[in-house]
């Protein structure tokens, strides 16, 4: 999904602040504390920002990203710059 997104260019607009406006407050089930939405739009509109401002960016992968009530991390990541 983050490839095609990436290719499509759909995060390529830094200013989204609405990204997360059509889901609940809360993911969380069971009892179970949701996910910080906002830590996670931030993510994405930090990773908007990156690829706005770095046109030689040409992959970026993030594998995994996780999300709990406590924030929003990314584990490892891997990036390909396009060839001059």
């Amino acid at each position: 999904m983050w490839r095609a997104a990436w290719h499509h260019r759909c995060f390529r607009r830094p200013g989204n602040a609405a990204i997360f406006a059509h889901l609940p407050d809360s993911l969380g089930h069971s009892g179970q504390k949701g996910v910080d939405l906002d830590a996670l739009a931030d993510m994405l509109l930090g990773l908007s920002q990156l690829a706005a401002d770095c046109p030689q960016i040409s992959e970026l992968d993030l594998n995994p990203v996780m999300a709990s009530h406590e924030g929003c991390w990314c584990v490892d990541a891997r990036m390909v710059l396009a060839q001059a």
